[in-house]
This record gives structure tokens, sequence and C-alpha cells, in this order.
């Protein structure tokens, strides 16, 4: 439980200072103009949220299978 959370934090932390450094980078001189430290360090913000998410999701669903197919085989016998 404590993995989670702090997966979860972790994962808003990031897609929330990658949100911050584009809009900031923005205002940047030249402004109007992104850097590309900038754009790569907030495409890699959201991999990592999306994996941080994606890997939760995921163990979530392979565990009610596998409490679904369990129930199943229990009920069968």
């Amino acid at each position: 439980m404590k993995n989670d959370v702090w997966r979860i934090v972790s994962a808003i932390f990031m897609l929330v200072a990658g949100t911050v450094l584009s809009y900031l980078g923005f205002f940047q001189p030249p402004v109007g103009e992104i850097s590309e430290s900038v754009l790569m360090f907030t495409a890699q913000a959201l991999v990592y949220a999306g994996s941080a998410f994606g890997i939760d999701l995921m163990i979530d669903a392979k565990i009610k299978k596998r409490a679904k197919q369990q129930e199943e085989s229990s009920s069968s016998t």
C-alpha cells in the first residue's frame, strides 16, 4: 500500500513538474520558443507517469482475473 501511494505521488509530481517547466520555458528568451531540453524533460515526465499509472492498472487487472479464475475453479469442484 505504501509503495502504491509513493508511486502515484511521484507520478503526479512529475506531471506537474513537466507542465510547469514547459509553461515557464515558453516565456524564456527567445520568447515563444521552448528549449529542446525542456521538451525532453516533459516527455520523460509523461512517460514515467504513464508507466507508473499503467503498471498499477495492469497489476490490478491481473489480480482480479486470477481471483475470478480461482473462484470459478473452487465453485466447480
